[in-house]
């Protein structure tokens, strides 16, 4: 899929040197990269920069808000309307000023206008845009943060309750019982390690619950398996009677897994299952979920609400017919993989 990078910014030429910074920075990160003077057949330029921004797959606003422009503003609404990632840069920051109040949360890199390309201001801002870029996930629009949050309220509003935010999963694993769970990787203890400690210390390492975790047989899950069942041996020498981790080297298993399934107290009436963000990028929304289990973790609501505005994917909450089918098909790889 083609990545882009649209940037907008004062039609001057002491912007020139920024550009062709941000230019260098986007084709180092394999982003293509335009800005509307810079193309032949300009047209109406406000409907031709409108259309770019729209018709491109996946497109990073790159904002130079330098003197507040407004055209370079309106701009940005633009692509804050049409859902785009943004990231915005600013000579201002840099010399002590200060932004627009509307735009002061979003993220902004500070810098000092490089004369050339290749001088130390240059380098900074490449640099600075380049690890942007990397992000596995980019979420700096406040217009699509806030639609994402509107739509689950609305969801489950309207009986759509099979969809749930990342702390709604998260309280319901920590008041069940029991916990089945398939994934490809051990992601609990890499992404949300505060919480998670947390339900191991006071459920599982005490006995007053039990987890079964299937993984695929992996160099990688080996490790991770050894390194988790080593740390709370230490704490409770029985730990492996309330958590047992499984690597099958059957793939079958793992066939059709987008990324995680969470069955919670298997075998009772209050059976539940979720499948975590199979829409996300990579998985999960790695940095998000980690705040949102920390914030929960310290009873902290308010940045549990502020995170929970930035959530753009969903778990998904299986029917309990489903949940119980999973049970039996859970059981069975299970007690098989345990037989031979």
């Amino acid at each position: 899929m083609q990545r882009n990078c649209y940037v907008l910014m004062p039609f001057a030429p002491e912007f020139d040197a920024v550009y062709e910074v941000i230019l260098g920075a986007a084709r180092d990160s394999d982003f293509d990269c335009a800005r509307a003077d810079k193309k032949k057949d300009l047209g109406l330029i406000t409907q031709g920069i409108m259309m770019d921004i729209l018709l491109a797959d996946i497109t990073i606003v790159v904002a130079d808000i330098s003197g507040f422009n407004p055209n370079v503003l309106y701009e940005l609404g633009i692509a804050h309307t049409l859902g785009k990632p943004t990231l915005l840069i600013s000579q201002e920051l840099s010399s002590g000023g200060r932004l627009p109040f509307d735009i002061t949360h979003m993220a902004t890199i500070p810098y000092t206008r490089p004369v050339t390309v290749g001088d130390a201001h240059a380098r900074e801002l490449n640099i600075s845009i380049q690890r942007y870029f990397s992000e596995s996930r980019i979420h700096h629009n406040p217009v699509s943060i806030t639609f994402a949050a509107e739509r689950l309220s609305l969801a489950n509003h309207f009986g759509f309750g099979f969809l749930w935010g990342f702390a709604r999963t998260l309280e319901e694993s920590r008041r069940a019982h029991d916990a089945w769970v398939v994934s490809t990787k051990l992601y609990w203890e890499r992404l949300n390690a505060q919480f998670y400690r947390s339900i191991l210390e006071e459920r599982i390492l005490l006995g007053k619950r039990k987890e079964l975790v299937l993984l695929p047989d992996t160099e990688e899950n080996r490790y991770r398996k050894n390194t988790v069942m080593e740390r709370y041996e230490t704490v409770n020498p029985k730990v492996e009677e309330f958590l047992k981790i499984l690597l099958i080297s059957d793939s079958r298993a793992f066939a059709f897994l987008p990324t995680e399934i969470s069955i919670y107290d298997a075998g009772t009436h209050d059976v539940r299952a979720i499948i975590l963000e199979p829409m996300a990028v990579e998985g999960m929304d790695h940095e998000n979920d980690t705040r949102i289990a920390a914030a929960l973790n310290s009873n902290n609501t308010r940045d549990l609400r502020l995170h929970n505005l930035r959530e753009s994917t969903f778990d998904l909450a299986l029917p309990k017919f489903v949940a119980e089918q999973m049970c039996v098909a859970f059981k069975r790889v299970w007690n098989e993989e345990c037989i031979t």
